[in-house]
């Protein structure tokens, strides 16, 4: 499977996603592969291993989606929704941390950054996990033929069960490396993470200082002089100049969802697909329309920072009221500054 460059909505399917209902479960290969019959339903028996690995591989990539909420620099819907920002701010980690450059400190800057493309994500999705209380091997690996960069649980020099963690794609789930379609002919381990749960990391992931926006567009006019600051013309350029992507997913097979081994009393089950609620949130952030399944029109300006929190007074602040609160901290920060 190549990285895909076909930009679709989902205008026929959007009744799998508007019941009304927010915990109905929406089937990912109803909506994002309706005519493929390869996404098919089937169930896989997975070990107590695999199934904690699976788990905590999905709770890492939501939690690198709210980290990085400008979402990719090279995914075009992301590009759109954020008026071009989702670039910029990837341009300005890649300029401190370049290409190939997986560590914890290059995730911590795009978390600082809210944006990145494979690289960032896999990143900041590595440090998550190596820091939860998984314990188990994380990895962060490259597959050249295809130009992805993604995440491995568990060690694939000692066994082909290793779970791949993949936050990129704008509907991706974590599956077994069997069931991963990017994979590509020869993958390469590029980083280690050893594994020390130490809760503090996520907070400061998720909470910790952000670049402000005035900051951005001085570090970015400065880096690319001739690129417009955003809008239609900054959208437009990196479109004719830049690989720009559309992908929804990164699996063989949709409709795999994988069960605990009851001999072990494990009754567990994780699946690719999304609650409505989950699902329309995805919807949002990639630059569709959750009621229509239609893609948004280009911003005409960057949009409102999300805040990287779940506190849940400040998360339901109202956009304008919000747009307040931040504006008067940064002058309250410049006070402090000055």
């Amino acid at each position: 499977m190549p990285l895909s460059t076909s930009n679709h909505g989902f205008t026929r399917s959007v009744h799998h996603f508007n019941t009304g209902e927010s915990n109905n479960t929406v089937l990912t290969r109803r909506v994002l592969e309706p005519e493929n019959s390869r996404h098919r339903g089937r169930t896989v028996t997975v070990s107590v291993g695999e199934m904690d690995a699976l788990k905590y591989a999905n709770d890492a990539i939501d939690d690198t989606w709210r980290i990085l909420n400008y979402g990719s620099g090279n995914q075009e819907r992301h590009l759109k929704r954020t008026a071009g920002e989702s670039f910029k701010r990837t341009v300005l980690v890649y300029e401190q941390h370049p290409h190939n450059s997986f560590s914890a400190e290059s995730a911590r800057t795009a978390a600082r950054f809210e944006a990145g493309n494979c690289d960032q994500m896999a990143a900041v999705n590595a440090l998550l996990l190596a820091s939860s209380p998984l314990q188990q091997p994380v990895s962060i690996v490259s597959a050249p033929d295809v130009g992805h960069s993604f995440v491995e649980v568990g060690d694939s020099r000692a066994t082909d069960n290793t779970i791949i963690s993949d936050a990129w794609p704008e509907f991706g789930r974590a599956v077994r490396r069997k069931d991963f379609a990017l994979l590509g002919s020869n993958p390469v381990t590029v980083a280690r993470f050893n594994p020390d749960p130490r809760p503090e990391e996520r907070e400061t992931l998720l909470r910790g200082p952000k670049e402000r926006q005035r900051d951005v567009d001085r570090q970015f006019a400065r880096s690319r002089p001739d690129y417009p600051m955003n809008g239609h013309q900054l959208v437009n350029r990196v479109l004719r100049d830049s690989n720009v992507y559309v992908q929804e997913h990164a699996s063989k097979n949709l409709g795999v969802s994988y069960e605990g081994d009851v001999r072990n009393d494990d009754n567990r089950r994780e699946d690719q697909n999304f609650s409505e609620r989950q699902f329309r949130k995805r919807l949002r952030a990639s630059g569709i329309d959750p009621n229509t399944g239609a893609a948004r029109p280009v911003a005409a300006t960057v949009p409102t920072r999300r805040p990287s929190t779940h506190h849940s007074r400040y998360a339901e602040t109202p956009p304008r009221r919000r747009a307040r609160a931040d504006s008067f901290l940064d002058r309250l920060r410049d006070m402090r500054l000055g």
